[in-house]
């Protein structure tokens, strides 16, 4: 829920603003840089770019708090000096690299299987990009930052590994929600990245919408899915039906 964001809570994690212009605790913006656009997700599953195989990106999976910042770049400044600046202000924090690549080739960025449509790092068709993608253990947490760099913008993504918050869902809950407007979110529910597969954190969620149904077997639901800005539109609109049916 948006409203535990801003709380570091049992999970220990560092408070984090629930305003999106704000730059994550752990990695602040390059001096002079300035805000494009942000997201706060409590929990979610993170494709993390580590590598590049025919080709094509090679990816880890990540679940935890995801956070991403977009700034516009100062004049005057390389990819590799503000690259570098990050790499060094994250080193100073005890993270270690995991990979990096230089020019878009290198990185596969782009093309039908490009970054944007694994994680929604979208750096362009420039020449000019700069990726580090760097990691830590301490305190229990594994926290990773996905630095890309191109001549107009930069990317950091910062994934904090968590346990997602339970216990949000109940089928009296979903019941009262139908009786007074109708409709109700599912909240809990979480696919694979550009997938209809349901991962297993999606299984309380779906045993609450079970046990609604079980109580009510007179109830008929319509199951709407929704997807994020990430890809063409008809590809979104067939994933979104996708994950609908799964879920029913």
């Amino acid at each position: 829920s948006a409203g535990g964001i801003g709380n570091s809570g049992a999970s220990g994690l560092p408070a984090l603003s629930e305003d999106p212009q704000a730059d994550h605790p752990v990695v602040s913006r390059y001096a002079g840089s300035t805000w494009i656009e942000g997201s706060n997700r409590a929990f979610d599953a993170y494709a993390l770019i580590v590598g590049v195989d025919g080709g094509t990106p090679r990816t880890e999976a990540l679940e935890g708090r995801v956070t991403r910042r977009v700034y516009r770049n100062p004049s005057g400044r390389s990819t590799l000096e503000i690259l570098r600046n990050y790499q060094a202000a994250l080193e100073g924090q005890g993270f270690r690299q995991r990979w990096s690549c230089d020019r878009a080739q290198a990185c596969a960025s782009r093309g039908r299987e490009g970054w944007k449509t694994i994680n929604g790092m979208n750096p362009g068709v420039a020449g000019d990009l700069r990726y580090v993608a760097m990691q830590r253990t301490a305190g229990g947490t594994t926290t990773t930052v996905a630095v890309a760099v191109n001549q107009q913008r930069s990317f950091v993504d910062v994934v904090e590994a968590t346990a997602m918050d339970t216990g949000m869902v109940s089928a009296e809950a979903l019941g009262a929600a139908l009786d007074d407007t109708g409709s109700v979110v599912l909240d809990g529910l979480y696919f694979a990245t550009g997938s209809a597969e349901l991962l297993p954190e999606s299984d309380a969620a779906i045993a609450e919408a079970a046990a609604l149904l079980k109580a009510r077997p007179d109830l008929r639901l319509d199951v709407q899915g929704h997807t994020d800005n990430v890809g063409n539109d008809a590809t979104n609109l067939t994933l979104s039906r996708r994950r609908a049916q799964a879920v029913a």
